[in-house]
């Protein structure tokens, strides 16, 4: 028989349950992934055939395989269990096994009578119980195989992902992963889900749309900033981009905007779009197939002080680039190295002091953030018009950046509102800013100066709330502030705070190179600003490289140094020592950069810091205003009885000054100025002053004299003609007056006989005798005028 013959044979012998393990048996090998010599297919196939080929069963298959039993002739086969494995196993067929037993059954009668036919039909029976126990379990264990090769492949399937399948993507986009679920191609994306007996298709979205970038923040990713994800979407006019804060693509409320740049997405499919856009960066971050780009909010050091951004790394993308697109480039390198520093150390050889101090200033912010608990400070070059302090903090601004103030660098304009020099101060975070003119401007314009120096100093902005009453992120810097002033910017501010953060340096000469007669030799000023307009931002690379090779610990070290020289110094001299830890940091920058940088052991002297250290009446506030009533009483001698003859007063009065003026208890005379209650309120009220600490603070200084359980006293007017209840403050005694003694006249006595004189003027031509007040005030408006002029674009004072 052919084996053609004997297969066609099988198939009809095959019971429902052996087509069926068959029928699985060729679908396995039909799939592509099966070998048909796989452990699962090899073992049905060795078990089929186990019986053919082993020698004791092989010769009864040759004949039981044709309904033969000629081969069964003695009494003991029927005890063979070979027979029964031949007729049971290697014998698929069950019309054949029926024929067979029938035939054997009457053969083993014939040979051993009733028992042995009795005999053999339990042995039937029990190999028929064997054989089926024996395929169920094989059925089982082939299931079970089975079962574990597909779980094995939707595993490797899972692993290898689905992605989606759009074409002509915008370049450097690529395609995504997904789920298994979902379909993305060019015509959109969508998913098929059963609905009772039915399927039924679902949209996403009705073009193509992938995440493509995570930005992630660097600077401020502890505190919970926002990630942001780069977003591609087809549209009606071809591919669009988007970047949006990742809560966009995650709320079905908010993922609805990028319909307005050209998204398919409406109310109907947002909510599927949402789970869409989850599926992709849950699969595509899985597998790194989503780009992670580090992005910056902030400039200057990382946590770590590793890296100070951007000079020491360009690992990074600046997110603030559309609000400031022009910063970075600003604080590129630009020109000559070399050629920058020859002419930056001829400035400093000049030993110009106010030069000195502002390179110092700048170059602290760098090492500012690496002491602990160290505030920020500002350093104010102060002075008249003319003596070269824009020019000169334009060269010095070249440290970091060019000069320009309206090109993005460190340069600011002094103009900008406090809410746009939060944001600047918050990007540049550790670089410093440079403000000019920054005393100019009305008395409103001073107080919020006065209220961003506490801003810059403290390192932080203003706590706001948005919209929706959610907190708003605080800005935080650490950095240092250079500014020029025609006054000293602490002039009229009113808390101790804000003055011990500034040192002030009075600028009283000319920037050597507007000096033509002490420095005849020296290049024009346009030329020098000409070469530094072209040369810029190595200098403050150079130095944080420096800083950054020494470490923290060191700078540390050297900063404990300074700080007990200053320390000393204040307390030796009479200075404020709050201002000490300052100092310490401009000595400690100032150290490094001669050491490493310019290499031209110039130092600040012990004379130089006393320069710039406050006394500590210039700080303490009730002082300050003190002499603040005194100023301005002298300056309007024509509302003063004393100053100005009581007859000759026309218009308000509002104190008395007595030259000689006595008092029970106190030995010899004194002079006086006594104020109108009222008047000293409002002027208190208008520099922020608590009235009745002032008071107590006059009475500790004995500068106030007061009757008993009040803070006023009684004095006579000759204008009034009556006792006036006033406040009588004892007028200050300078050095210079005790000098000069023998001239027996105080700056009070001359100030009050220049305004008799001015008011026999008056008379004399027959004006009114409040002339002196009111040229007083017109002279105070012009000055105003003046320090309101708008300043050229590249300012020489």
């Amino acid at each position: 028989m052919t084996k053609e013959t004997d297969m066609m044979q099988m198939f009809q012998n095959m019971t429902p349950e052996q087509m069926q393990m068959m029928t699985m048996m060729v679908n396995m090998m039909n799939k592509s992934e099966v070998d048909p010599d796989s452990p699962e297919y090899a073992a049905m196939r060795d078990a089929e055939i186990e019986a053919k080929t082993r020698p004791d069963t092989g010769t009864y298959y040759e004949y039981f395989n044709e309904g033969k039993i000629n081969c069964v002739i003695r009494p003991e086969q029927f005890y063979d269990d070979a027979l029964y494995t031949t007729i049971f196993k290697a014998i698929t067929n069950e019309i054949l096994q029926n024929q067979l037993q029938e035939k054997l059954e009457r053969q083993a009668k014939h040979l051993g009578g009733t028992i042995l036919a009795q005999m053999f039909k339990r042995n039937c029976t029990a190999k028929k119980r064997e054989v089926k126990k024996e395929k169920e379990e094989q059925e089982k264990e082939f299931e079970r195989r089975m079962r574990e090769r597909e779980k094995e492949e939707k595993e490797k399937a899972k692993k290898t992902g689905k992605m989606t399948s759009y074409t002509k993507l915008p370049a450097d986009v690529q395609n995504m992963y997904v789920s298994d679920e979902w379909i993305a191609d060019d015509d959109g994306v969508r998913k098929f889900e059963e609905s009772g007996k039915t399927v039924k298709e679902v949209e996403a979205c009705m073009y193509p749309i992938l995440v493509s970038k995570l930005y992630r923040p660097q600077d401020n990713a502890a505190s919970g900033a926002t990630r942001r994800v780069e977003v591609h979407f087809g549209s009606e006019e071809g591919w669009q981009k988007a970047t949006v804060e990742r809560e966009v693509i995650s709320n079905v409320n908010k993922i609805i905007s990028l319909s307005n740049m050209g998204a398919g997405i409406t109310s109907d499919n947002a909510r599927q779009c949402v789970n869409f856009m989850a599926s992709m960066m849950k699969e595509s971050s899985k597998r790194g197939s989503l780009k992670i780009v580090n992005t910056l909010n902030k400039l200057g050091w990382d946590k770590d002080f590793k890296n100070f951004l951007p000079y020491t790394t360009d690992d990074y993308v600046f997110e603030r680039q559309d609000d400031l697109p022009n910063m970075m480039n600003a604080l590129s390198e630009h020109g000559n190295h070399d050629a920058w520093y020859t002419k930056f150390k001829e400035i400093r050889d000049l030993n110009y002091k106010p030069f000195k101090l502002a390179t110092a200033t700048l170059l602290a912010s760098v090492i500012l953030p690496m002491l602990p608990k160290q505030d920020g400070f500002i350093t104010d070059l102060y002075g008249g018009s003319g003596h070269g302090k824009s020019a000169m903090l334009s060269i010095v601004s070249t440290i970091f950046s060019d000069m320009d103030n309206r090109s993005g660098g460190i340069f600011l304009d002094s103009e900008n509102t406090p809410t746009s020099l939060e944001l600047t101060c918050d990007t540049f975070n550790n670089f410093p800013v440079i403000l000019d003119d920054a005393s100019k401007g009305d008395q409103d314009k001073k107080r919020k100066f006065q209220e961003a120096v506490m801003m810059i100093a403290n390192g932080r902005g203003k706590n706001r709330a948005t919209k929706d009453l959610k907190q708003r992120k605080r800005y935080t810097f650490s950095l240092t502030a250079l500014v020029s002033s025609e006054q000293v910017i602490t002039k009229d501010y009113t808390t101790n705070g804000s003055i011990y953060r500034v040192l002030p340096k009075l600028v009283d000469e000319y920037f050597p190179y507007l000096d033509k007669k002490k420095y005849p030799n020296l290049e024009n000023i346009e030329d020098l600003i000409w070469f530094f307009q072209n040369n810029y931002g190595f200098c403050g690379r150079d130095f944080v490289e420096q800083v950054k090779k020494l470490g923290q610990q060191k700078i540390m070290e050297r900063n404990k140094i300074n700080l007990e020289r200053a320390r000393k110094l204040a307390k030796e001299n009479g200075r404020e020592g709050r201002q000490a830890t300052s100092i310490a940091v401009l000595l400690t920058a100032d150290e490094i950069a001669t050491e490493f940088l310019f290499k031209d052991e110039q130092k600040f002297s012990d004379e130089e810091l006393l320069d710039i250290m406050v006394k500590p009446d210039d700080v303490d506030q009730y002082m300050r205003f003190y002499y603040t009533v005194i100023e301005r009483c002298i300056s309007n001698p024509g509302k003063i009885e004393g100053f100005t003859k009581a007859g000759d007063i026309r218009g308000e009065l509002i104190g008395i000054y007595k030259k000689d003026d006595k008092r029970k208890g106190i030995d010899g005379t004194f002079e006086s100025l006594s104020i109108f209650p009222g008047k000293l309120e409002e002027w208190a009220r208008e520099f922020d002053i608590d009235t009745s600490l002032f008071y107590r603070e006059m009475k500790a200084r004995n500068l106030i004299i007061t009757d008993k359980d009040t803070n006023q006293t009684k004095t006579s007017s000759e204008k009034t003609g009556r006792n006036e209840r006033v406040i009588k403050l004892v007028m200050p005694k300078y050095k210079e007056e005790e000098e000069k003694k023998e001239d027996g006249k105080t700056n009070a006595q001359q100030a009050a006989e220049a305004a008799q004189q001015a008011a026999k003027a008056a008379q004399q031509a027959a004006q009114k005798a409040d002339t002196a007040a009111r040229e007083a005030a017109t002279a105070r408006d012009l000055e105003q005028q003046t320090l309101e002029m708008p300043a050229e674009d590249i300012p020489f004072d």
